[in-house]
């Protein structure tokens, strides 16, 4: 584990912007990747006959998953997807 987290200026710059909304899409394949990843075991997470037969229609989401943005040819970030426009200030309500 690192010993220290470096935030950038232009990353501190970025807290509490809010961006344009976009879509995100939540696969098969992308939940069995992040339950992997994050170290989850529970079968349901991977096979659908075992999510089925514990209630789910699908393969559940895993805590913290969100899914992968969608990447739209000239609106997109080349690298990161989501929209490369600038974020906007706060909401207020």
């Amino acid at each position: 584990m690192a010993e220290s987290i470096e935030i950038t200026p232009e990353m501190r710059a970025q807290i509490g912007l809010e961006s344009d909304p976009w879509p995100y899409e939540v696969t098969a394949p992308g939940v069995r990747a992040f339950a992997r990843g994050v170290g989850y075991t529970d079968p349901v997470h991977y096979d659908p006959d075992a999510a089925r037969a514990t209630g789910y229609k699908h393969l559940p989401v895993p805590p913290g998953y969100f899914g992968t943005p969608v990447f739209l040819p000239g609106q997109s970030d080349p690298v990161f997807s989501p929209p490369r426009v600038p974020a906007r200030a706060p909401a207020t309500d």
